[in-house]
């Protein structure tokens, strides 16, 4: 690939206009060496005429002493060298950190489109193919090019109709190449591609590794693996061999062109139209040519690659950062009255909208609450609200003015935030706090650990505050995790504070314990909060409910209980069980067990008797709890927590449902041994109340045709 074509490259034409002056410079020095390379072949024709003549001896002299100037062109070469490499460094350096620059303004949206292992590509494979394309421009593209330039010249001073032979001949070396080199970067790019793939494939499997084991998914994604494999074999294999087609050319191609040359130079010396002397120097001048040829084929793998590396990363580069800084909005100086949505809606997908027609107001210095089933919207508004996202329609507007008039700066410095999630980066716990509020001091971040109820925990700890928490917070438990997220945002002293499911990995202790740091903190900031706890938000000053997208409640807590709606029947599937402080005990009511169709003919008295039979059982997150085709044994209540629902068919494993506090499975259990329809699979850490077969079928003789009664109930509504 010729500079020319690197130059189409935007990136790389704002580098070389940069570092003008010195690209300036080392260009001279390869113009300076093309030219040696060419007087060398050129001076055989005077030296063998002095040599036959016998009396210009003085001039093989000066001829074999100007030859000693290849020690200056060598010290030239080795200058060039040294700057051609620093300017490399310089332009990849500002190429990779203006990728990373551009990685933090792409949306959300962007991250949901690529594989992470194909992002990370970009920062390793793909620069380093611009760096291996750049490096080999001076000695394999400027470099041959001035030495065929040079080396023309000096054919042409030597003979006019040699100088034709050899610009008709030498062209043809470059027909295949040509050909072939579209084909090759077309097909090149498409491998990047699919090694991207590959990467998160790898990725994913090292990042799933809970998941993996719990479900016997290791034969599955070996074979997974495997066909990505296979069929990035097949892509290697076909660019190497077109590849190949090129270097084959290029070895062959020379040898023809200088037999062809040589026998035509050789017949016009037969018919006296040129001397020996004149044959020998451009066979010598025809050789130099050819060489050079040949440099620019080889080199032209290594283009390709480049071209290649160039593509992703310009591809990359012009993804849309949807959310650039606009204008700044004179209007907006500081929060002071309200948050209000106005008609929002939003979809991640068109064929299924997420949020449809929010209408809502945010008084300053309010507590609210975004409540309802997983799936209803409840986090996207408040990625919303972050400006995450943005509306398909409608406004998010603060004190009246519209979010997206706001520098994202400004916007995120009012607020704090922990995400459903907590991410935290492989670091101490004290650098992971201090992100929060990056000028903070060690006072500062113990008072905010203190508030979050994490201090005494961190102490304990072998290394205390200096503590490494590993890769997304992978050496500590999920409450400590979430509680250091609730550190790092209390530090800010937020205006406004998001809660995505602070409480949703705490026992009860530590869970009142923050739900009474929110009361502490909702006069000093606005606190918004995202729960499927309904305990943790009975005193906001605000509850919405949330179904399907839409906004369906709103009120205070004994409002809503009045309404007899959507957010009573949430209270009353959540309520009536009990928690012991440390997490490891629980038990359910007869009423609560009532509210449970499987239950719900049974007498009181029998109620009574079963409520003593649930045992305890406390799982972590992505632990497996039944899996599909197991003999069932037991019936399940969720206490406290999440848990995912799969099953699995033609080698494909889907969730398809995801079920949590006061949610119930496996009620077939009770009365067959049939094999379950399904896995579970716990998202969160997990309390659950478990009746067990035998107990339960203890109890059905007791009541005559209870079991018929309950079998139609169960196989009516039947889902595990």
């Amino acid at each position: 690939m010729s500079s020319r074509k690197f130059a189409r490259f935007p990136l790389v034409n704002f580098y070389l206009r940069q570092h003008f002056f010195i690209l300036s410079i080392i260009f001279i020095c390869i113009a300076c060496e093309a030219v040696f390379s060419a007087i060398i072949p050129f001076s055989f024709k005077f030296i063998i005429d002095a040599l036959l003549e016998r009396n210009r001896l003085r001039l093989i002299y000066i001829i074999s002493g100007l030859s000693m100037g290849g020690i200056l062109i060598v010290f030239i070469a080795l200058c060039r060298d040294y700057l051609y490499t620093q300017i490399i460094g310089k332009i990849i350096n500002d190429i990779r950190s203006r990728c990373f620059d551009h990685l933090s303004l792409l949306p959300m949206e962007f991250y949901a489109r690529y594989k992470t292992g194909d992002i990370m590509a970009r920062f390793s494979g793909n620069l380093d193919d611009i760096e291996n394309g750049l490096s080999g421009i001076t000695s394999g593209a400027i470099f041959p090019v001035l030495a065929l330039i040079s080396n023309f010249l000096f054919l042409s001073l030597l003979n006019l109709k040699l100088t034709l032979i050899a610009m008709i001949i030498c062209p043809a070396a470059f027909i295949a190449p040509h050909k072939l080199a579209a084909r090759v970067i077309a097909e090149n790019y498409q491998r990047k591609t699919e090694e991207g793939r590959l990467l998160s494939v790898v990725q994913e499997n090292i990042l799933m590794q809970p998941v993996i084991k719990v479900f016997n998914l290791i034969s599955y994604l070996k074979s997974n693996f495997a066909r990505y494999n296979a069929h990035l074999m097949r892509r290697i294999a076909r660019i190497n061999f077109l590849i190949s087609l090129v270097s084959r050319w290029a070895e062959l191609t020379p040898i023809l062109l200088q037999i062809l040359a040589l026998a035509i130079a050789s017949y016009l010396v037969y018919v006296n139209r040129i001397s020996v002397s004149s044959l020998v120097a451009f066979q010598m001048i025809f050789t130099t040519l050819i060489y050079a040829l040949m440099r620019i084929t080889y080199s032209l793998p290594g283009f390709i690659q480049g071209a290649t590396g160039l593509r992703r990363i310009k591809e990359f580069l012009n993804e849309r950062t949807s959310q650039e800084e606009p204008f700044k909005s004179d209007q907006f100086i500081s929060f002071n009255k309200s948050i209000q949505l106005n008609q929002v809606n939003f979809s991640f997908a068109k064929e299924r909208p997420t949020l449809i027609d929010i209408n809502l107001t945010i008084p300053k210095g309010s507590f609210v609450a975004f409540v309802g089933p997983s799936g209803s919207g409840k986090s996207t508004l408040l990625y919303l609200i972050m400006r995450l996202y943005d509306p398909d329609s409608g406004m998010i507007s603060i004190d009246g003015v519209d979010i997206r008039t706001i520098s994202n700066v400004r916007l995120r410095s009012l607020m704090g935030c922990t995400l459903q999630e907590p991410m935290l980066f492989d670091d101490s716990i004290h650098e992971n706090i201090k992100l929060g509020k990056l000028d903070a001091t060690d006072t500062e971040i113990e008072k905010a650990a203190k508030m979050a109820k994490i201090h005494d925990a961190i102490v304990d700890m072998p290394e205390g505050y200096a503590t490494r928490v590993g890769e997304r917070g992978t050496m500590l438990s999920g409450g400590q995790k979430q509680r250091i997220a609730i550190a790092r945002a209390l530090i800010r002293s937020p205006e406004i504070l998001l809660l995505d499911e602070v409480t949703s990995a705490l026992d009860p202790h530590t869970e009142e314990a923050i739900n009474l740091v929110i009361l502490q903190l909702r006069n000093r900031c606005t606190i918004i909060s995202v729960s499927h706890h309904l305990s943790s938000v009975i005193n906001a000053d605000r509850i919405y409910v949330f179904q399907e997208g839409r906004l369906v409640e709103q009120g205070t807590h004994p409002e809503l209980l009045k309404q007899q709606r959507h957010y009573k029947k949430l209270w009353d599937k959540q309520n009536g069980f009990t928690i012991n402080e440390a997490f490891s005990n629980a038990t359910v009511s007869a009423d609560r067990l009532k509210a449970i169709p499987l239950f719900n003919y049974l007498p009181n008295n029998l109620l009574e008797e079963i409520v003593h039979l649930f045992k305890t059982e406390v799982f972590q997150s992505a632990q497996m709890v039944i899996r599909q085709g197991d003999i069932g044994e037991a019936f399940y209540i969720i206490v406290r927590g999440r848990v995912g629902v799969y099953k699995e068919a033609d080698g494909e494993t889907k969730e398809i449902a995801m079920l949590e506090d006061g949610d119930h499975f496996g009620e077939i259990a009770l009365l067959k041994a049939v094999p379950r329809n399904a896995t579970v699979k716990t998202l969160t850490t997990c309390l659950f109340l478990v009746l067990s077969h035998e107990n339960f079928r203890d109890l059905l003789t007791k009541v005559s045709g209870l079991q018929e009664k309950l079998e139609e109930i169960v196989l009516r509504s039947r889902i595990l």
